[in-house]
């Protein structure tokens, strides 16, 4: 009773730290042998113990997880899968990369009341890479489509990828998922849907008259990638849970705590770092949905996000804004062919001292056609700047091997910086043959090329 009651009081004080259950909480129990399933070997998989969380019994996702494991032999080769060297240094990388957003991500999914296990999707979505991008389009570390992220309230524009927001987009992931549960009042039913899409499994309920998720895989009628989807999340999962007794290593270390502040002006982020001494590369982590090192204008609200112990020395910068003479926004300039530096200040209206402040990338080196620059100002639009719209495309293209933003572009009559920018991925990034792009609509006679 006392070793139970002490082990109790540790897990209590460690929640009320702010140390998220999904990825650090862990017992002690040996490694057992290898296990035979049907013809494959499994590595070690310790017996299932329910993981302490905040959630009610009615909210929690309710799985047996070692009688699933003894009668899944897909979820024991999964485990298997995820805890070989290759699988496990995924976990690794995952659980670096959203160190720095691990309260932040815990006390969405807390306040959402939906269970925790829901942490392990964007590790089998996307490896917790903020930038991914798949050959569908979907975007961020949820991959989120751009119809499904507008769906849930996700700004998409010139300036951001809100897809790329680890807040916004856990939240919008949690009202995603707890639509398809109230939907199906099944998670596993609703974990097939986040992969496969709702209409897709309801159709197959409804054509096969199955219903249940493990029905629907038995009998052979799920796509391929969502037969192995719902698996390889109970496997991360469960290993998460149990990281210490899988070799993984607990992090102790503190992530940083975020705040949001409302912007009422449009900020360059260098200037920020250079007032308050905020880490930059934290910074702009924390912001990662930011397109550019400007936030959008003041008619395109933004909330910046700093670490709690930089929110007071950033308010007070904010508001000595106000008061100075400081660009209430910026506009974004492309070069073009045959442009300069002392041409573009002047007809912007600025100094070239005053460009080259807020420009700091463009200094002693030769320009780039389609690079950006960054124009301090007011409402008014400098000459040659760009709008905030994004295009307004309704044609589809499908990446051929050997495809580039610059040939694709040339083909439709763009510039491909505008082409990489309505698709929300970089001018340099690697196009994946079968991807499919947004693009200007072309006559029919046209489409083969």
């Amino acid at each position: 009773m006392g070793w139970n009651i002490l082990r109790r009081t540790a897990l209590i004080f460690l929640l009320a730290a702010g140390v998220p259950s999904p990825w650090i909480i862990a017992d002690s129990i040996p490694l057992v042998p290898k296990v035979t399933v049907g013809h494959t070997n499994y590595s070690y998989m310790p017996p299932y113990r329910p993981v302490m969380q905040n959630h009610t019994v009615e909210k929690a996702w309710s799985v047996d997880f070692e009688s699933a494991i003894e009668s899944r032999p897909e979820l024991a080769y999964w485990i298997g899968q995820w805890n070989s060297p290759e699988g496990q240094m995924k976990l690794r990388t995952a659980f670096s990369r959203v160190f720095e957003f691990r309260n932040s991500v815990d006390t969405v999914i807390r306040d959402s009341g939906l269970p925790w296990e829901l942490a392990a999707i964007p590790i089998v979505e996307s490896n917790w890479r903020i930038d991914a991008v798949s050959s569908s389009g979907a975007v961020g570390p949820w991959q989120f489509l751009e119809s499904s992220a507008r769906g849930r309230n996700l700004v998409i524009d010139a300036w951001r990828d809100e897809r790329r927001d680890v807040w916004r987009a856990t939240e919008a992931a949690m009202k995603e998922l707890d639509f398809y549960n109230r939907l199906f009042s099944d998670w596993l039913m609703a974990i097939a849907s986040y992969n496969a899409g709702p209409t897709r499994i309801r159709r197959l309920l409804e054509e096969s008259g199955l219903s249940s998720y493990w029905e629907l895989l038995d009998e052979g009628v799920l796509p391929p990638e969502t037969r192995n989807y719902v698996p390889q999340v109970f496997a991360v999962t469960y290993i998460t849970a149990h990281s210490g007794r899988f070799g993984l290593p607990i992090n102790w270390d503190m992530p940083t705590r975020w705040t949001r502040i409302p912007l009422s002006r449009s900020i360059h982020l260098d200037k920020l770092t250079e007032a308050t001494g905020t880490d930059a590369d934290l910074l702009r982590l924390g912001n990662r949905e930011l397109h550019h090192p400007v936030t959008p204008p003041p008619s395109l609200p933004y909330s910046l996000k700093v670490p709690e112990d930089d929110a007071d020395v950033t308010v007070k910068w904010l508001e000595s804004l106000e008061n100075g003479d400081a660009p209430e926004r910026f506009w974004r300039y492309s070069v073009q062919s045959g442009d300069t530096l002392s041409e573009i200040a002047r007809s912007s209206g600025i100094s070239l001292s005053e460009l080259l402040s807020y420009n700091s990338h463009a200094r002693g080196k030769i320009l780039r056609i389609g690079e950006w620059l960054y124009l301090p100002g007011d409402h008014t639009m400098p000459e040659g700047a760009d709008k905030d719209e994004l295009p307004d495309w309704d044609g589809r293209y499908h990446v051929k091997p050997g495809d580039t933003f610059w040939s694709i572009a040339r083909n439709f009559g763009v510039k491909p910086e505008r082409l990489a920018e309505a698709n929300h991925r970089p001018l340099n990034g690697v196009l994946l043959a079968g991807s499919v792009l947004q693009v200007p609509r072309i006559p029919d006679e046209m489409e083969e090329l």
